[in-house]
């Protein structure tokens, strides 16, 4: 009986995703775990996990008769783990070799793939997928078809747990008198993925770029967020230098940064418009590849023409909303919306960047104020180029600008403050045929590590920017850790 009611749970984690995004998408999920936590290694931080694995994990074990289930997440930036784990009693794990289950688990967790180890206790089963990992310990004695059912189940579980805060933000959204962008590409996504059976990317045009706001099927969630090159294939086609497009090659290797190897196969790129004006593009592919119905492709043809006036109708009201309350010169959010933001969050935990332009004085006295804005332009695009959508970047006034990242710690946020640095300092750049070496400073915070609250978070990455500027300049520096 146990294993009916599994197999018939595990379909509806695949089948009926907009159910289960009704059932857990409201005032939020609470069910103990019979089982226990993944012990994580020291300094992890606990995260509210997006959705629950329990109870499906004990489902998945009791179906598959298995001796342990696991399933592994990150947050964002890599900044928190949350674990969670169904032992069967009878196996008697040590808490050594569950600390090594764990561990292995763990560095699997960014290899998106799937595979097999033959450990003492039996043979563990993985999958990992966009930063997410799950295993299944299966007996010694098994079949090849358990491997490939274990493998199967374990897919399945990770796509719904990668699939659920997207679900869930959308479901916020559509509660809005007008629905988000975001979420009508998320829709249409699902639509295409239903309809041809294959692996979508849709992107949308904002003023720094085609930025990608969905996928589905196979491909890698981190992608949502990425800001494609306006010179790639599908910016082209975003920005209707081409309606459509056909490319032979790894899919998404010319597009966008994809951590998987899908290998060679032909991804179509269609152009979305609405009354003549460019709104972003749509990618799909096979993998195997394999020609699509003529019959489908038309029916995919309607469905974008069908979403288009929804879109524009969203993306106007958005502009709207942020013309309000945008720096009119770099685009950015002001100060008054990201103090807002962090207003709202309360005691929530996340990192600060805080980063100001070297010498800029000088750069206005000597190029004039022009090429100052300019320069406060290109850093807001650097900005915009390394931080995810999750993230808020924001102009906090002159040149110092602010990047709030939630669930950070300092050590993630000295990575991306880095990045931007780096990314900045090694532009080229040039003022009508002068040329002009840019760099920044950075101080940075995080809640709870440097502060206990976010009130104090500002002030305290603007000291840690201070250091920054007094070591040399063209550094990130993070404010000390509270006592």
């Amino acid at each position: 009986m146990i294993i009916g009611v599994a197999l018939l749970a595990l379909g509806l984690w695949r089948g009926g995703w907009w159910a289960i995004a009704a059932a857990v998408g409201g005032g939020g999920l609470a069910l103990a775990s019979r089982n226990g936590v993944v012990r994580l290694p020291p300094g992890a931080r606990r995260v509210t996990p997006h959705l629950l694995p329990d109870p499906a994990i004990d489902w998945l074990r009791q179906s598959h008769q298995a001796l342990g289930a696991w399933a592994i997440e990150g947050g964002p930036h890599g900044s928190g783990l949350a674990g969670y784990h169904s032992l069967d009693p009878a196996a008697k794990f040590t808490d050594s070799r569950l600390r090594h289950i764990e561990h292995r688990l763990m560095e699997l967790r960014d290899r998106d793939g799937g595979g097999g180890e033959r450990l003492e206790e039996g043979t563990l089963v993985f999958e990992a997928l966009s930063g997410f990992v799950a295993g299944l310990m299966l007996s010694p004695i098994h079949t090849p078809g358990d491997l490939e059912r274990a493998h199967k189940d374990l897919r399945y579980l990770l796509d719904g747990l990668t699939r659920r805060p997207i679900i869930h933000q959308m479901a916020q959204d559509q509660a809005a008198p007008v629905e988000a962008s975001r979420s009508i590409a998320l829709r249409l996504a699902y639509h295409i993925e239903r309809v041809l059976e294959v692996h979508v990317v849709v992107a949308l045009l904002e003023p720094a770029g085609a930025r990608v706001a969905a996928v589905a099927g196979g491909a890698d969630m981190r992608l949502v967020g990425t800001l494609l090159p306006d010179e790639g294939p599908l910016g082209r086609v975003a920005h209707g230098s081409a309606r459509s497009m056909q490319v032979q090659g790894e899919a998404l290797a010319d597009l966008v940064s994809d951590r998987r190897q899908h290998g060679r196969t032909q991804i179509t790129m269609l152009h979305l418009q609405d009354q003549g004006e460019p709104i972003g593009a749509v990618a799909f592919w096979r993998f195997p590849s394999g020609p699509l119905p003529g019959t489908a492709l038309a029916e995919v043809k309607e469905i974008l023409h069908q979403s288009e006036p929804r879109f524009r109708a969203a993306m106007m009201m958005e502009k709207d909303r942020k013309d309000a309350s945008t720096d009119h010169l770099t685009g950015l959010p002001d100060r008054k919306v990201l103090e807002r933001r962090l207003k709202r969050l309360g005691q929530a935990t996340g990192a600060i960047i805080i980063a100001d332009l070297d010498r800029f004085k000088s750069l206005n006295d000597t190029l004039g104020h022009p090429a100052g804005d300019a320069a406060l332009v290109h850093f807001a695009n650097t900005i915009n180029h390394v931080v995810r959508e999750t993230d808020q970047a924001a102009r906090i006034g002159g040149e110092e600008f602010a990047v709030w990242l939630p669930e950070a710690d300092v050590p993630s946020a000295l990575m991306v403050a880095n990045r931007i640095r780096e990314r900045f300092a090694s532009s080229s750049w040039d003022w009508q045929g002068r040329s002009w070496a840019l760099s920044a400073s950075f101080g940075v915070a995080a809640c709870p590590e440097s502060t206990r609250s976010l009130d104090n978070l500002m002030a305290r990455a603007d000291a840690a920017l201070l250091q920054a500027k007094k070591a040399g300049r063209n550094r990130a520096v993070a404010a000390p850790s509270q006592s």
